[in-house]
């Protein structure tokens, strides 16, 4: 480091002619002619503009072309479009362009409808995106409003569905069939009463006197006693 104070400005800039090479190179060759009356400042001016602002813009154009909103929102993507767009020479138009490409799909379905005079310059345009984003953020709100809750359906209650109508006679029968009235007898159809055994009627409607009724009686057998009553009437004396 002290070598490189110690020599002269035009030695300095030889060296670093000397270093470039490629399609650098061939941009230092007019110096190189120009060392006796060239200056340090007057080249890191010209190095400068020729080759650290070209990088810079030529990063910048990648970055623009690669630029895209994905998940952000639309504010966060114009900020970082313009930061980019910045460092570049591209026209207005150009930039307008550029700024749709990397919009998501609904909104450029959403911006089309807006009149040509309405997004002319990357201002207005910047600007009706930004009014169609909020639009559809007021969206996405109002349906986790409205979805956020369902209420719970409880079970339905059975509709009654009523039969076919039965006349009175059909009823009367099956009411007797129901309380262990008798089948009819015989092929007329007539019923036998179990009240006083005569045809023609049912108990219900019975006049006559009911027949004589022998109620059975069961003695016990002794196998099915158990067994501490057989012990009890062994004791006792008993014998069934």
């Amino acid at each position: 480091m002290s070598q490189w104070q110690n020599i002269s400005e035009r030695q300095r800039l030889s060296v670093m002619l000397s270093f470039m090479k490629g399609s650098a190179g061939k941009w230092a060759q007019r110096y190189i002619s120009e060392l006796p009356t060239l200056t340090m400042a007057k080249f890191d001016k010209e190095f400068t503009s020729m080759w650290v602002q070209e990088d810079q813009e030529g990063k910048a154009i990648r970055d623009l072309e690669a630029l895209r909103q994905g998940s952000s929102s639309v504010p966060e993507y114009a900020a970082a479009f313009k930061q980019k767009a910045a460092h570049t020479s591209f026209s207005d138009y150009d930039q307008c362009q550029k700024f749709r490409a990397g919009l998501q799909d609904h909104i450029k379905v959403q911006l089309a409808h807006v009149p040509y005079s309405g997004k002319d310059t990357l201002k207005k345009l910047v600007e009706h995106v930004i009014q169609i984003g909020r639009n559809f953020e007021e969206l996405d709100a109002d349906k986790k409003k409205t979805t956020w809750w369902t209420p719970r359906q409880g079970p339905k209650t059975p509709e009654y569905k009523a039969g076919p109508s039965k006349d009175s006679d059909a009823m009367d029968v099956d009411s007797g069939r129901q309380r262990g009235a008798p089948k009819p007898q015989g092929k007329t159809g007539s019923f036998k009463c179990y009240r006083c055994g005569e045809e023609g009627h049912m108990a219900r409607n019975c006049k006559g006197a009911p027949k004589a009724q022998v109620k059975a009686t069961t003695v016990p057998q002794k196998d099915s006693m158990p067994s501490w009553f057989k012990e009890w009437a062994k004791k006792e004396g008993k014998d069934f």
